[in-house]
């Protein structure tokens, strides 16, 4: 039996308005019954988990890098911060009378 095309967005548009939890709770209970209907809410639901999945793996990637981006510019700021007192050490030294 042939879907009608246009039930078929109009589910998908329903189910776009239904959060990842609200999909998994009607496939769960079994509120979406026809199988092209569980098809697409399964995939549907598969798909915004793999989204969400790849959004925590970036955010991760990305805090792990603005740790280590701190971390250089903190070596750096200590680098500095030595130079200064070894050329103030010297300086000193080479002006005090001895």
């Amino acid at each position: 039996m042939a879907v009608d095309p246009n039930e078929v967005a109009r589910f998908k548009n329903a189910l776009a308005k239904l959060s990842p939890a609200e999909i998994r709770r009607r496939l769960d209970g079994s509120l979406i019954i026809r199988p092209w209907k569980r098809t697409l809410a399964e995939a549907e639901g598969g798909r915004r988990e793999r989204h969400a999945e790849a959004g925590q793996e970036r955010s991760r990637v990305d805090a792990a890098n603005k740790r280590q981006r701190g971390r250089a510019i903190a070596g750096r700021v200590w680098l500095l911060v030595a130079i200064a007192i070894v050329a103030a050490v010297t300086l000193i030294a080479n002006l005090l009378p001895g």
